[in-house]
């Protein structure tokens, strides 16, 4: 077994993840940084758009830190941890400072200043951004600091189990996937950056290797999670073509003036005209929704915000508007930026142009999108303190693995900017522990060894007559039809049950070869395990939440009630509570 020793291990390589790299190693820590894939194209970070929220007052002189804490601490619906969301706004600020000052190419507006565009659930405009590309400009910047100061970076590594002994987390057990075997990462300090889950779910905006690995870390070591039950599904994702299912239109697309619409027969049939022209390489129609006198539906739903309400509210309308049978043929309703210049289109929303362009053959200044809703973030996760530490000794955690910032309801442009505030914590905190931090004389190899002889009895179950890959799918067909938008007890109750059924199938998958390189198979069964499992938790968390709050919302149980239900859902071993632990 390939044995390597640091003083701080960072686990996950996405915004931030490599914040906490240049955090910890800027304070004399030996860092060490291990990805699932390539540095880079790992996370999600890399994909989003839409911006970084920073009350920096360029656009907006009545902005300030104190708003940003009270549209994110209202958004949260009553679970959200203040001090962390008053570090965020505070902080924010001299964190893009931070990202300027590395690179960092953003947006330009009056004066030269960094532009800022409003969002979603927001009193100001304060969401900063670089086009519609932010955070691929925030990683690209990240991974060449990361590069130019010789801070280690190992990739297509799988973090398997952290090691834990008298309560401390000593390092972890990784397995190579370039090179089949065993690695033990010895740590003074460890960081979990690990991102999300949204692979759980049939549709979703993330990246294929979002299968919630960080919380099942935190989870096999002990650590205390909180409001799991709390996903967020984007409102808008691409419905057409089908191989393009669920890809993120940026709420940037909103923010910029974009308008939701029902649908009509007859812009239905519109579409399907402008489908079979372009099969055809004929012009296609130009389709303004207001010119077929379609109804924007937000106006039963939000009258006053509209399409910039909260995103739950948001993915609540558009799913029954789809539900009640308003709804293209490929399942959508109209995103549109027909009515808006061509020319302020292809500047300010360049991706989104060049996406539904490239995938779909669409003028999105000609005709509108189709959007549907979409997996897209998980609110819950690891809890941990304003030093970034949660409840295991040695740990800490940033990023979406994260719990207790956004709490019922994230705000557009507060997941780039929580990544870079907490990972500079996170990498601060770490560095520091790992400076106070003696050898005890554990012996970490044999407890490396007892791990690793678990995983090579999963690896060699069965007969291989049941793929890793088949059981990933069938979980998501379940999550997405019983613990999706909408919720109820039979559903979730019938939910668990299936993923009990997945459980036991698991334990008799097999892989074909564990000793080739790159196997996809391995990959799967790792995967498969981490997924049933956090699956089971939010099934578990969402039963226990007898209330509608945030993006949980139970057909059964519609209202929000605080009298029984304000308080945050906690997860810990095998255990699933309540209690109000933050106020």
């Amino acid at each position: 077994m390939l044995e390597k020793e640091v003083d701080v291990l960072v686990i996950g390589t996405g915004g931030a993840g490599l914040r906490a790299a240049v955090a910890a190693h800027e304070r004399g820590a030996e860092t060490l940084v291990v990805s699932k894939t390539l540095a880079g194209k790992a996370g999600c970070t890399v994909m989003a758009e839409g911006g970084y929220n920073a009350a920096i007052r360029t656009f907006d002189i009545k902005d300030s830190p104190q708003s940003h804490f009270e549209d994110t601490m209202k958004s949260g619906a009553g679970l959200s941890n203040p001090e962390l969301v008053r570090t965020l706004a505070n902080d924010a600020p001299e964190r893009i400072q931070d990202l300027e000052g590395y690179g960092a190419l953003f947006s330009r507006g009056r004066g030269g200043l960094i532009g800022q565009r409003k969002m979603g659930a927001q009193s100001h405009q304060r969401t900063c951004y670089a086009g519609d590309r932010t955070g691929h400009e925030i990683v690209m910047t990240l991974l060449q600091r990361v590069r130019s100061e010789g801070i280690q970076v190992w990739n297509y590594l799988f973090a398997l189990d952290l090691i834990v002994s008298g309560g401390k987390v000593r390092g972890l057990l990784a397995f190579d996937i370039k090179r089949p075997g065993y690695v033990l990462i010895k740590s003074k300090a460890t960081i979990l950056a690990t991102g999300g889950a949204g692979r759980c779910w049939a549709v979703t905006t993330n990246s294929f290797h979002s299968t919630g690995d960080g919380y099942m870390l935190a989870a096999r070591a002990g650590a205390t999670m909180c409001d799991l039950e709390q996903i967020q599904f984007h409102p808008t994702g691409m419905v057409y073509p089908d191989a393009a299912r669920g890809i993120l239109v940026t709420e940037a697309v909103r923010g910029d003036g974009g308008l939701l619409f029902g649908v009509t027969p007859e812009i239905s049939d519109a579409l399907e005209e402008n489908r079979r022209r372009r099969e055809r390489g004929e012009p296609q129609l130009r389709i303004d929704p207001e010119a077929f006198g379609a109804e924007r539906f937000m106006t039963r739903y939000d009258p006053e915000r509209m399409e910039l309400s909260s995103r739950d509210v948001v993915t609540r309308a558009i799913t029954r508007e789809v539900l009640e049978g308003r709804r293209t043929r490929s399942g959508g309703v109209l995103l549109s930026v027909v009515h808006l210049d061509r020319d302020y289109v292809r500047t300010r929303l360049s991706t989104t142009y060049k996406q539904f362009k490239d995938l779909s053959g669409i003028d999105i200044t000609q005709q509108p999108m189709e959007v549907a809703p979409t997996a897209h973030h998980i609110m819950g996760g690891v809890v941990i303190d304003k030093d970034c530490s949660t409840s295991l000794e040695s740990l800490y955690a940033c990023g979406e693995v994260v719990g207790g910032i956004h709490g019922g309801n994230r705000i557009g442009g507060n997941a780039i900017a929580e990544g870079q505030v907490f990972g500079a914590i996170a990498g601060k905190s770490a560095a520091a522990a790992a400076k106070t931090v003696k050898d005890e004389g554990v012996d970490l190899l044999s407890l490396a060894r007892e791990l690793a002889s678990k995983h090579d009895l999963d690896l060699e179950k069965g007969g291989g007559d049941t793929r890793p890959c088949a059981i990933k799918r069938d979980l998501q067909q379940i999550m997405t039809a019983k613990a999706g938008v909408f919720r109820e007890e039979a559903s979730l109750q019938e939910s668990l049950a299936e993923l009990d059924a997945l459980r036991e199938r698991l334990t008799r998958s097999g892989v074909t070869d564990s000793s080739l390189p790159y196997s996809q198979d391995v990959v799967d069964r790792f995967e498969a395990s981490n997924m049933v499992e956090f699956s089971r938790l939010v099934v578990q968390s969402a039963v226990l939440r007898r209330d509608s709050r945030g993006a949980h919302y139970r057909n059964d149980f519609p209202d929000r009630n605080d009298q029984e239900f304000g308080e945050n859902i906690f997860v810990e071993g095998g255990t699933v509570w309540k209690a109000k632990r933050w106020s």
